[in-house]
């Protein structure tokens, strides 16, 4: 009988025993329509560490090529993970502000997502719960690009305008954002410029001119990046067709 305890409490240990830390790298494959004038490659590494209360994470390197013979202006491009938690994401590029994306130039961005744990929804007679989800670790796992829109600086475009309407919605925003800010500092000086750009924002051009004034002392510099972003945009619409 003390045989058959020992044997037993053994089996439950060896089943209890907790998984291994696991680190996967995965190469970005992209599934762009033929004829697409982005080239998208990179590498996923996620991680799972099964002993930490939030287990997961995950980073990321993407870099996009202009295939085309035009310069473009703005990019949509979705990632998706077939057994890779959380990689589901839409993201956009807006060279309005900037120089443009010309034909044969790379543009390289590196994320990282975590740490985290992944969950579901349950619900049952008893009520609603959350379950942790354990994707199976033996799993072929799979990163997938897809460019879903290219607005060129010609204002031609490639792919479903609907994609872009988020995109280009904050665009229309950040120039009356940045409008503003000008407008502010013409009448009111740096100072009170430099107080209401720290305010909370969500546009991608405050945002990036919110950081370039972090990390410069000389704020003549920021008024100077804000009339250059702006002084992009008004030529970057020029340059658009009277359709667009």
């Amino acid at each position: 009988m003390n045989r058959i305890i020992l044997i037993a409490l053994l089996v439950v240990c060896a089943a209890a025993a907790p998984q291994k830390e696991q680190e996967s790298l995965i190469s970005i494959v992209d599934r762009s329509p033929s004829g697409s004038p982005l080239l998208v490659e990179g590498d996923v590494i996620a991680y799972d560490k099964p002993r930490e209360q939030l287990r997961y994470s995950v980073k990321g390197r993407t870099s996009l090529t202009n295939v085309s013979s035009k310069p473009i202006l703005l990019t949509v491009v979705s990632l998706k993970g077939t057994n890779v938690p959380s990689v589901h994401d839409r993201s956009s590029q807006d060279y309005y502000f900037s120089e443009l994306f010309e034909p044969r130039s790379t543009d390289e961005r590196e994320w990282t997502f975590g740490s985290f744990v992944s969950r579901m929804e349950v619900k049952s007679e008893e009520g609603t719960k959350w379950v942790d989800i354990e994707p199976s670790r033996t799993a072929q796992q799979e990163v997938t690009a897809t460019v879903l829109f290219v607005q060129f600086a010609d204002g031609s475009t490639g792919g479903d305008r609907e994609e872009a309407k988020a995109a280009l919605a904050s665009r229309r925003n950040s120039v009356k954002g940045l409008t503003a800010l000008a407008t502010l500092y013409r009448r009111e000086g740096e100072t009170t410029f430099i107080n209401d750009l720290v305010k909370p924002s969500d546009l991608p051009a405050i945002l990036s001119l919110q950081y370039f004034c972090q990390h410069n002392d000389d704020k003549s510099k920021v008024v100077d990046r804000l009339f250059r972003m702006l002084a992009s945009a008004e030529e970057h619409a020029r340059m658009m067709k009277p359709a667009e």
